[in-house]
């Protein structure tokens, strides 16, 4: 039988990564010489430029600092390490590559990931899924904590199984889908993941 393959966003999802977004933003608008106040906007605006190698390089930097002060939830290992046998494995994140590697390691799970689509394949969730399907050569399930980019994912119509992490009450979780027209599951941990991917799930 076929195996299927999943993709884990990394920060938010998998562990946290502590940036200090606020002070970066102000360093990153320095050198721009313009307002930063979303990073997400900012690099889909520059991507195909030498200003978001240099963006992103900065936040590289801070993100790279913050990998020893983070956390990775305590049932992801535990979930991974059931999955694993059953699914290729994959991180889908805007971190940038080092250090979502560096901060895979640092919590000892990167050995269970297949490969990783990062900051540097695309600046937006929808390119990053596009990226891997071609890599792949089909379809797999995404499961991410970032609801809006999972709608993103699925105005694009590319046919994916989108799974979103809300930690949040269960009626703010449907609340919020309800409000952005999410269509996929939603689960408040990863240890409902594997029902949903089961068979019979």
């Amino acid at each position: 039988m076929e195996r299927g393959a999943v993709a884990f966003d990394m920060d938010g999802t998998l562990l946290t990564l502590p940036v200090q977004w606020p002070e970066l933003k102000i360093r990153v608008s320095r050198t721009l010489s313009r307002p930063v106040h979303s990073f997400r906007d900012l690099l889909r605006e520059l991507w195909g430029t030498d200003d978001y190698w240099l963006v992103s390089s900065m936040v590289k930097e801070a993100e790279m600092e913050a990998v020893p002060k983070s956390t990775l939830f305590p049932e992801v290992r535990p979930v991974l390490e059931g999955l694993v046998s059953k699914f290729d494995l994959y991180v889908i994140t805007l971190q940038s590559r080092e250090a979502a590697e560096a901060a895979l390691e640092f919590h000892g799970i990167r050995r269970l990931f297949r490969g990783l689509v990062t900051r540097e394949d695309g600046p937006d969730r929808a390119s990053q899924a596009r990226v891997l399907m071609r890599h792949m050569g089909g379809r797999f399930s995404l499961v991410d904590d970032h609801l809006d980019q999972l709608v993103e994912v699925q105005s694009a119509g590319l046919g994916l199984r989108e799974i979103w992490v809300c930690r949040a009450g269960p009626g703010d979780c449907l609340r919020r889908a309800q409000r952005l027209g999410f269509r996929g599951a939603v689960v408040r941990s990863l240890r409902e993941v594997p029902l949903l991917l089961l068979p019979g799930g």
